[in-house]
């Protein structure tokens, strides 16, 4: 099998922290949408662990509620 590796050997401390589970805004919405683009969830993310290529540390997410399709923009100031 694998070794066991601890993690907190290799990954910053703050970063765990970071990525710990969040209750999600999803779960508090009781209404669904019937047809595309009547409602549309937005979330501003970032700053990212890490720029991107053109050193963007944020994005910009759109999804529709009810095909679950998703934009993604992303930002190099919030």
């Amino acid at each position: 099998g694998l070794p066991q590796i601890d993690l907190s050997k290799v990954i910053c401390h703050k970063y765990l922290v970071g990525c710990k589970k969040k209750e999600r805004f999803f779960n508090k919405i009781t209404t669904k949408a019937r047809h595309v683009l009547e409602l549309i969830h937005s979330n501003v993310v970032g700053p990212l662990f890490k720029a991107s290529l053109n050193r963007s540390k944020y994005f910009l997410a759109f999804i529709d509620d009810h095909s679950k399709k998703r934009w993604f923009y992303f930002l190099k100031i919030k």
